[in-house]
């Protein structure tokens, strides 16, 4: 599975394959996959020469673009150019589908991806999903996570476990509304009494005024404490991925077969869309 669409591809829009070299969704570079084969014939064209394809995926998030140009020949009653040649560009792009965020079975790979893509959607996404994503993140950056039982669990969602015998205490809060300085103080206490030597706060949304201080303060005590609201985290999220990038070659493409639509053409009848089959053999 994935979470890009790759046998109904998305309208293609001109913007798309602009001269940025960037992702549309998470604004990552995009990274050119070399060597792409030929394709099967083009159906109603009599090809005089394939100039080549171009796929760019991104490393990020996954998103792809195909670029193809052939030259052909027009019929010889075609009314633009009897007998002449076209010069034809065609092109593909993923469309992102629908995730339902409920659900449990998601990996936790395409829920990251799509994340990226799409960082409203953190709303949605299931707690506990949002609890191992968190994990999966602070598993990139060198810990190692325990996301704890939904019951016991002392206000601390997952535990990770760092260099120097560190143990950290997160607390992961899917919410819309600001998180109150009084769940701050309770994960203070849930630091102490489970003899924590860090705590950090995840929320998908922001802190109310007065979080930062307390934070702090708590840290000023002995206690650190960090708050990532939503956007430091999924700034950290996008940090992940680029420290893993999705990586392509030629035997595993990030698609088998798009419709591409004639992005642009020179001369001659404009054609019908083709089908682009990628044969990595």
């Amino acid at each position: 599975m994935s979470i890009w669409n790759h046998n109904e591809t998305t309208d293609i829009q001109p913007r798309f394959f602009a001269s940025s070299g960037k992702c549309p969704f998470c604004h990552a570079l995009l990274t050119t996959i070399g060597e792409v084969p030929n394709p099967k014939p083009l159906s109603g064209i009599e090809l005089a020469v394939d100039l080549g394809a171009t796929v760019d995926a991104c490393p990020c998030c996954g998103w792809w673009t195909l670029s193809w140009q052939v030259q052909g020949h027009c019929a010889d009653h075609d009314p633009f150019n009897p007998g002449g040649y076209s010069h034809r560009t065609y092109a593909a792009a993923a469309a992102l589908r629908s995730l339902d965020l409920s659900d449990l079975t998601i990996p936790i790979d395409e829920v990251r991806q799509y994340l990226v893509a799409r960082s409203d959607a953190r709303f949605d996404l299931h707690p506990r999903l949002f609890e191992e994503t968190v994990a999966s993140v602070f598993r990139d950056l060198g810990y190692q996570p325990r996301v704890t039982c939904y019951s016991g669990d002392g206000g601390i969602d997952v535990i990770l476990d760092g260099p120097n015998s560190e143990t950290v205490g997160v607390q992961v809060k899917r919410w819309r509304a600001a998180v109150k300085v009084e769940q701050i103080r309770s994960l203070i206490g849930a630091l102490v009494v489970g003899g924590y030597t860090k705590g950090v706060f995840v929320t998908t949304s922001r802190f109310q005024s007065g979080a930062p201080e307390l934070a702090h303060l708590s840290s000023t005590a002995g206690y650190p404490l960090e708050l990532v609201d939503g956007n430091h985290f999924l700034q950290a999220l996008r940090l992940a991925q680029l420290s893993h990038p999705k990586e392509y070659d030629t035997t595993k493409p990030p698609f088998t077969e798009a419709t591409c639509a004639l992005l642009s053409f020179n001369s001659g009848a404009c054609g019908d869309d083709q089908r682009y089959v990628w044969n990595a053999a």
